[in-house]
């Protein structure tokens, strides 16, 4: 058996993230889904990380694996997940991750219908976002169409339009055009 590497966690990653993409291309069913292999690829990759140390790895694993549990409504499993993600990005101490991670646990608490916590979280994630240099577009640009989406739920049209004409530049920078308000 070969050791463990960040290389083979990354891999066994990004294998699970293509599979889940491809999967919700064919518009399966969500029960037709190949969720138990993801799971198992993304625990075998979270393993990993905590083998070899590596809290970077550690921490898209989980929060990919809450991922999977979001897709199904199971709030509860996805928020465990994210937030030991996020513990692991704060080890890690990539700012970029963290960010990324707390907009990710906003996510979770916006799907489970908690605004207040997803705002608190949204918002957490935009101030670390803008306190960065040059922080990834698109990265970025999703936090403030998270807060964007829930601004215009709680019917905050002002400064939801504001957060839209932040985003769009951004997702611009990335390669992203077209309506990203009805996704």
């Amino acid at each position: 058996m070969s050791k463990p590497t960040k290389e083979k966690a990354r891999e066994l990653i990004e294998e699970a993230w293509r599979r889940r993409r491809e999967s919700s291309e064919v518009a399966l069913d969500k029960s037709e889904r190949p969720y138990a292999e993801l799971r198992n690829l993304l625990s075998e990759a979270a393993a990993i990380g905590r083998e070899i140390n590596d809290q970077s790895v550690l921490s898209v694993a989980l929060r990919r694996l809450g991922h999977t549990y979001l897709d199904f409504d199971q709030h509860e499993e996805a928020r465990a997940l994210m937030a030991q993600a996020l513990l692991a990005a704060n080890q890690s101490e990539d700012s970029c991750a963290i960010a990324h991670t707390i907009r990710h646990l906003g996510d979770v608490e916006f799907a489970a219908e908690q605004l207040d916590a997803a705002e608190k979280h949204y918002a957490e994630a935009l101030a670390l976002f803008r306190a960065q240099v040059n922080p990834p577009a698109l990265d970025f640009a999703n936090a403030l169409r998270a807060m964007a989406i829930l601004k215009e739920k709680t019917e905050s049209r002002d400064e939801a339009n504001q957060l839209w004409a932040e985003a769009r530049p951004l997702y611009s920078m990335a390669g992203i055009e077209g309506d990203l308000e009805a996704t």
